[in-house]
């Protein structure tokens, strides 16, 4: 039998023993959620350590910090780049609410050219003037309508040293890029690049110059013009009923306006399939020339048809830029202008060939 001074001993080692055990659990714990993920490791999941979690939090937090402070950058600096259209007043004390234009448009040149999705009544532009970022009016000088696409070109009297917009082509896009838009209060709407609007497996037009671009994340008020990447570039605009269609028409467009000559666009004259969406057969891909719905591949008359391309002819390449889902025939065709010549590489009953192609100009 033990005594009992040895009985109180044996407990009070038992206690401290107890007592430590516990205190050293609640640190052991304490550390172990601290640096680790002890919800996701006690129900079985594959997760990173605590320690590798809180790194990848803090780059994840840093990534955030860093997109922000480029949507701000982007924000800032395209915002030079947009003008308000206003009805014009003669009182010189007249006050615009800015907060509600009429119109915006973009500038795309330093001496005053602008582009406008927006159109007075009548298309009578006398009684409009535009404002600046940073509060100048401006007289609207000239108007050039383009009919195919809707928008406007506008020149402003006296304009010098405007902010500048740049443009990113269809081609340098992908699927998932992020992309902003914004308006003249400066309240900007997050979204993203998820599709370019096109049915893969359907026959195409070389001459349908618009590219559509389809946007998610944010559904975008009706009163914007333009969606901006995160490089500060504008890489779609909206037409007139929502439509975000690519940049490459109108920088095309541009170069007419500035020379003076009138807005034309240039056509290939084919209908195709695009052979980079199907698999199988000893055939290139590219675009194969095939018949739309009103039985046509190669237009009677048209740039191809003068240039002896057939139905059945892929064509690989236009001047070496090797047509794939991002270059597409009718995306190539938009680059150039009505009289300008292009070198055609294309496949035909199992050789390849070359041809030269002027483009016709479209009525």
């Amino acid at each position: 039998m033990l005594g009992s001074k040895k009985i109180i001993w044996l407990i009070a080692v038992f206690g401290i023993a107890l007592f430590s055990g516990v205190i050293g659990a609640a640190i052991y714990f304490y550390w172990f959620n601290q640096y680790t993920n002890a919800n996701s490791l006690l129900v079985g999941e594959l997760t990173p350590s605590g320690l590798a979690a809180n790194l990848l939090g803090r780059e994840s937090k840093k990534t955030v910090v860093t997109q922000d402070k480029k949507i701000m950058e982007t924000l800032t600096a395209a915002e030079k780049t947009v003008v308000a259209l206003v009805k014009k007043s003669d009182n010189k004390n007249q006050l615009y609410n800015l907060a509600a234009p009429e119109g915006r448009a973009l500038i795309l040149t330093s001496d005053g050219w602008l582009l406008t999705n927006w159109r007075p009544a009548g298309n009578q532009w006398s009684g409009y003037a535009a404002v600046t970022a940073d509060k100048h009016l401006y007289e609207i000088d000239n108007a050039n309508t383009d009919n195919f696409s809707g928008f406007t070109f506008l020149r402003l009297r006296s304009a010098r040293g405007l902010s500048v917009v740049s443009f990113g082509r269809a081609e340098e896009l992908t699927v998932g890029q992020s992309a902003l838009s914004f308006d003249w209060l400066g309240r900007a709407d997050l979204t993203l690049v998820s599709d370019f609007g096109e049915q893969p497996a359907a026959v195409k037009a070389s001459d349908a110059p618009f590219k559509k671009i389809v946007l998610t994340g944010s559904t975008l008020p009706a009163n914007r013009l333009a969606v901006w990447d995160l490089g500060g570039r504008v890489i779609a605009l909206l037409k007139s009923e929502g439509q975000a269609v690519s940049a490459n028409y109108f920088i095309n467009a541009l170069d007419n306006v500035l020379t003076g000559k009138p807005l034309v666009r240039a056509v290939l004259g084919v209908n195709y399939l695009d052979l980079t969406y199907f698999a199988g057969g000893a055939k290139p891909a590219g675009a194969l020339l095939a018949k739309d719905k009103k039985g046509v591949a190669v237009v009677k008359g048209g740039a191809a048809e003068a240039a002896g391309l057939q139905t059945g002819d892929i064509i690989i390449s236009l001047d070496a830029v090797v047509l794939d889902r991002v270059h597409t025939l009718a995306d190539l065709t938009a680059n150039y202008r009505p009289g300008q010549k292009a070198v055609v590489k294309y496949w035909r009953a199992g050789a390849d060939k070359e041809t030269v192609v002027t483009f016709g100009q479209a009525k």
